[in-house]
């Protein structure tokens, strides 16, 4: 299929990658997870979990791109917290 732009010039369409599920992620207590970690600053950390991005706080020295395994150790509406295992 052509797609016409500007002056009627025929565009074939690039095929474009599917869009991910952008549902939030569900977690529950005692659950293990994996992620990655992708950004840091200071004490925030940013992980991606499920093709997902969480944003948390930590103590813990991690760097980017360090996997960690992680266990959910409080799942709230208002708070969820995750224990380090690695």
């Amino acid at each position: 299929m052509d797609i016409l732009v500007l002056g009627s010039t025929p565009v074939t369409p690039v095929e474009t990658p599917p869009i991910l599920s952008t549902a939030p992620l569900e977690f529950a207590e005692g659950q293990l997870i994996e992620a990655t970690v992708q950004h840091v600053i200071n004490s925030l950390i940013w992980l991606e979990v499920g093709g997902q991005t969480l944003i948390a706080r930590t103590q813990i020295p991690l760097q980017v791109q360090q996997h960690v395994s992680l266990e959910v150790v409080e799942a709230d509406p208002e708070r969820l917290t995750f224990r380090v295992l690695n």
